[in-house]
């Protein structure tokens, strides 16, 4: 860039440097500007999605929903969320610092666990795998991922915190179940909530965001206790001695 009017030649030069060094710097601010753009493109896709599997499996607190038709509905998104991050990853890796851009899908991953992990409760019952997670949006692993494509791997941290969501959906749901007599519903949860508590309890957590999600779930399992509880006790739940009483409050 050139600089019209002129003092000393020496001053000129100096001015020059700083305008044609600066404007380097614009140059590179607009092209991540234009990057960041096409990241929160996709990944506002991504969260619409999300918003649209959470209403529809909100729909499984309804005293008569079909809930293996509703779980299909919600495995519908999955072959789009992988086809969004599929395309996250080609317009990220445009940069080849790409990998400092991961907070703006993270949230998102962790999302998709609590989802996903719902979904795979209400279907079998079982907890569902960080690998299980990765091979249904097509991400690297964690441990398998080289260099800066471990951007696109799902972080432990953000994996356990989609798990740490379940427990709250499913106390609403332990109640709303116990309202409409199913029992068997309300005694799965019951043993799923404990065993993922007692997952947890095996984890050395720091004072972090992590750490307040875990705390959460011992409010969701004192909930869920106290509906099982009252349901033993009325003869409803056929597990004698399977229930204790619900703790008044629970060890940290």
């Amino acid at each position: 860039m050139e600089i019209e009017g002129a003092g000393g030649d020496a001053e000129y030069k100096k001015l020059e440097a700083v305008v044609n060094m600066f404007a380097g710097y614009n140059d590179n601010l607009a092209k991540e500007g234009e990057l960041k753009d096409a990241i929160r493109k996709v990944t506002k896709e991504i969260d619409g999605k999300c918003r649209e599997m959470k209403t529809i499996l909100g729909q499984i607190h309804s005293g008569r929903t079909d809930v293996a038709a509703v779980c299909a509905r919600a495995r519908a998104f999955v072959p789009g969320l992988k086809a969004n991050f599929a395309e996250l990853k080609e317009v990220a890796q445009k940069n080849k610092h790409y990998y400092q851009y991961r907070e703006f899908w993270k949230n998102a991953q962790s999302t998709i666990v609590f989802l996903v992990g719902l979904v795979q409760f209400l279907e079998d019952g079982r907890l569902i795998s960080l690998r299980e997670v990765e091979e249904m949006l097509d991400l690297p692993g964690e441990v398998e991922a080289e260099g800066a494509q471990s951007s696109f791997a799902i972080d432990i941290p953000d994996f356990l915190y989609g798990l740490a969501m379940i427990p709250n959906e499913l106390s609403r749901l332990c109640v709303n179940r116990a309202t409409a007599g199913d029992y068997e519903m309300v005694s799965r949860i019951g043993n799923f909530v404990n065993e993922l508590y007692a997952g947890f309890q095996l984890l050395n957590l720091k004072n972090d965001f992590l750490r307040k999600k875990y705390d959460s779930i011992k409010y969701d399992l004192k909930k869920i206790e106290e509906v099982t509880y009252d349901l033993s006790i009325r003869g409803l739940i056929k597990s004698p001695g399977a229930v204790s009483a619900p703790a008044s409050s629970m060890a940290e």
